[in-house]
């Protein structure tokens, strides 16, 4: 069991729990990973529909293992027309995109972020007296 999962479920309130929602999954599945993280949350949210979008191996896997129990239906619906298979390489490559930009800035702005690497030795570090700190707050407003 995900300890995650776990404790998310335990989180949810008493109409949260009657009342239902929707858990979105990731839209690339390991096989292994992926399938036992599914099998966690329908068992810690006592999960009563699987919706499976477009996915035909996922939707046999799930079908086979919650054929026995009643209380879980699986459902498979078709694609919207228009999508694209997103693959794990573009995954990866628009999450380092993001991760660029979050830390260095949009690259076609003038003012993006930018490191520097200096000795430490070379650093002087001053420390501002409170007095001075207060006069120039003063004069500024």
């Amino acid at each position: 069991m995900i300890p995650q999962v776990r404790a998310l479920a335990r989180k949810l309130t008493v109409v949260e729990r009657t009342s239902g929602c929707i858990i979105d999954t990731s839209g690339v599945l390991d096989q292994s990973v992926g399938v036992d993280i599914i099998r966690d949350i329908v068992a810690e949210f006592n999960i009563s529909v699987i919706v499976v979008l477009g996915h035909e191996r996922l939707y046999n896997d799930m079908d086979r293992r919650y054929k026995d129990k009643p209380e879980v239906s699986v459902v498979k619906l078709p694609r919207s027309g228009g999508t694209v298979e997103v693959t794990e390489a573009y995954l990866q490559q628009l999450q380092d995109y993001v991760t660029k930009q979050y830390f260095y800035g949009e690259y076609k702005n003038g003012l993006s972020p930018v490191s520097r690497t200096m000795d430490f030795k070379n650093i002087k570090v001053y420390r501002i007296q409170e007095g001075i700190y207060v006069f120039l707050m003063d004069l500024i407003f």
